[in-house]
């Protein structure tokens, strides 16, 4: 199966919380993009894909990437989130680990200057 993406996942493992039902469940964090993540729990869980949870990603002490965050895929104990930053800290943190860790970061740039409507849009 064909899937086109729009943002390229950089492979990132940190520990994550996903607030669901007022609890909060901890995984892994196996990569990450400018509109997503995908994460990694100890059980399967079935989300709702209608609903908004929040996702903390944990990085350095002090510092915790919060967003809002929708179920768009599930395979056994992998859930995939569409992400949006619930504040100005957060997306600036997550451009930074997006450029230092990807492979190519100019690739990076490019889809931040597509995201926020600066230039023509590039594939």
């Amino acid at each position: 199966m064909y899937e086109k993406r729009n943002f390229h996942r950089v492979p990132f493992g940190t520990e994550v919380q996903l607030r669901v039902n007022g609890r909060r469940m901890t995984g892994g964090l196996r990569n990450i993009s400018l509109k997503g993540a995908l994460v990694h729990f100890p059980k399967p869980m079935r989300l709702n894909r209608d609903r908004i949870y929040e996702l903390s990603i944990f990085l350095n002490p002090g510092v915790i990437l919060t967003f809002n965050a929708e179920a768009v895929y599930f395979s056994g104990k992998d859930i995939g989130l569409q992400c949006a930053p619930r504040n100005p800290d957060t997306f600036s943190h997550l451009v930074r680990l997006l450029e230092l860790n990807a492979e190519n970061s100019e690739q990076i740039e490019k889809e931040l200057r597509n995201l926020i409507g600066i230039g023509r849009k590039e594939s």
